[in-house]
């Protein structure tokens, strides 16, 4: 808030609450379903899946054997999800699939058990919905994870180590919220019908969100939404235009008011043109090209390319008998702590006691594979057929991070995701990747005005929020790039404490890289 008054946070010391944490791999989606109808049966569970699809298809693989099965995610009506909320809270045997749409915020009554499929991608996400349990004198609050593959299940064993030790993402303070500006700007010329400019600017910079706005700036943005005709001046008083009407102003202004804007729709084609379906903004957003694979109309995809301008993700089908790679089928954003926990775990010859057989095996596999090339050192190179490989292990926006600088420095195209850079073959080698990612740990690097602006432009124009399109071009890039990318995290990676020679990962086997289209 604005309160400059001082404070502190008072935090008694209390017994360790007890917790029963168990990690199980299930390759095939049917066996996992039955497993965790098993787990379910008899109790009130919540069973947490990571996208909306998957709830759908796991609800209806899970409605067998006397449990009442709802469903629950943002694409339900509002009335089925309160029905279901109402049923769930007067049950006994039921279990409700969900998105993180019940991770916060709504009263489900007392519960027995939180199901998790595959992993959530933070820390204070597993720790939410795992506190949905242990809320009775005796019971312990607990998780169960249900992976698809290998990847999830190190990912799961990483957040649990992460939640041992007591760690939890920070919340960054934001000063700089360029489209909640946009918003309360348009919501003042709503409320006042004409509001003066400087009215607006002695109001607004009062909000700690703006903090980091200057009054130059704020102007900038007024005479853009002036240009744009998001706004209409007259006598020195702002009102709205004609173009902020017409995208706001329908269900008298229900999309101004409304937290979330109808969904953005990708057409996904395959090379040829064929339409195969869409895809929301939000899924595409975590799209590699070249390297993700996701599941649509019951077939695997590779996605080739995102091309934003139009809207469109063209694939090509997935070759068969190519199990997921890292990566491949989890399109999600991963943390840097997070990854380099998985690193850490992958290093180690530690049990770990909460992993059923199944993943005890696959972790002792992915141990064989890359455990012994990483240990001790920060960066690790591979050479395969299919190309040069950085393992990293240090996050998506780290990640991203370095490709777009390895592109404006030496002008290389690799892919990226979480833990791994991926190099057309013979496009560079060990000795110059070395030399090159020197370079980009020189913070002077990325301080370089021009660099700036031509990293900025290079950026893929992504869409954030509605309020997005009435921001002048590069307030609106700024905003994608605090998204993307990740420079101070970067920096600290490459100038951290262990060595980084690049070395070849000998003997190790490459399945992974192997797996990868």
């Amino acid at each position: 808030g604005t309160s400059s008054r001082p404070g502190r946070v008072v935090d008694p010391p209390r017994k360790p609450a007890p917790r029963e944490l168990r990690v199980r791999l299930h390759p095939n989606r049917t066996d996992l379903a039955q497993a965790a109808t098993a787990a379910a049966l008899g109790r009130k569970s919540l069973f947490f899946c990571q996208s909306r699809a998957l709830t759908e298809e796991v609800a209806q693989r899970m409605r067998a054997d006397g449990l009442d099965v709802f469903v629950h995610h943002s694409s339900v009506a509002l009335e089925e999800r309160q029905a279901a909320e109402e049923r769930f809270h007067h049950g006994r045997n039921a279990v409700i699939v969900c998105t993180s749409t019940l991770e916060l915020g709504i009263d489900v009554g007392d519960l027995d058990r939180v199901l998790q499929a595959n992993a959530p991608s933070t820390v204070s996400s597993f720790l939410q919905r795992m506190g949905r349990t242990g809320r009775r004198a005796g019971q312990a609050a607990n998780t169960m994870f249900f992976c698809e593959d290998r990847e999830v299940v190190l990912q799961a064993a990483a957040l649990i180590e992460l939640a041992r030790s007591g760690w939890v993402e920070s919340v960054p303070r934001q000063a700089r919220c360029w489209p909640v500006l946009v918003h309360q700007l348009l919501a003042l010329t709503l409320q006042h019908g004409a509001v003066p400019r400087r009215d607006c600017w002695a109001q607004l910079s009062r909000v700690p969100d703006f903090h980091g706005i200057c009054e130059p700036e704020f102007d900038e943005l007024v005479e853009h939404m002036l240009a744009e005709a998001y706004l209409f001046e007259a006598g020195g008083a702002l009102s709205m235009g004609d173009v902020a009407e017409r995208v706001f102003g329908r269900k008298n202004f229900m999309e101004l008011y409304a937290v979330f804007s109808t969904p953005q729709l990708y057409a996904v084609v395959t090379r040829a043109g064929r339409a195969l379906g869409s895809l929301e903004q939000s899924f595409v957003d975590k799209l590699v090209g070249g390297v993700t694979c996701f599941l649509l109309g019951g077939r695997a995809w590779v996605a080739e390319a995102i091309v934003h301008g139009e809207r469109k993700v063209v694939v090509s089908a997935a070759p068969r008998g190519r199990k997921p790679g890292w990566g491949g089928y989890t399109p999600q954003f991963l943390g840097f702590e997070l990854c380099q926990k998985m690193a850490e775990i992958l290093t180690s010859q530690a049990p770990l006691p909460y992993l059923d057989e199944a993943s005890t095996r696959t972790l002792q596999d992915l141990r064989a594979e890359l455990g012994r090339g990483l240990r001790g050192q920060r960066l690790v190179g591979e050479g395969t057929p299919d190309g040069e490989f950085l393992w990293t292990f240090a996050g998506g926006a780290v990640n991203l991070t370095l490709k777009y600088g390895l592109q404006l420095l030496r002008g290389w195209t690799p892919a990226s995701d979480n833990f791994r850079l991926k190099f057309p073959d013979g496009q560079t080698s060990h000795e110059a990747l070395d030399e090159a990612l020197e370079q980009l740990g020189n913070p002077g690097f990325w301080e370089d005005p021009d660099l700036r602006a031509r990293l900025v432009d290079s950026l893929p124009e992504y869409r954030l929020s509605k309020f997005q399109r009435a921001l002048p071009r590069r307030f609106a890039m700024e905003m994608v790039e605090g998204y993307l990318l990740d420079i101070p995290t970067t920096l600290r990676f490459l100038r951290g404490p262990l060595p980084r020679p690049l070395q070849p990962l000998e003997g190790a086997g490459n399945p992974p890289a192997k797996g990868t289209p």
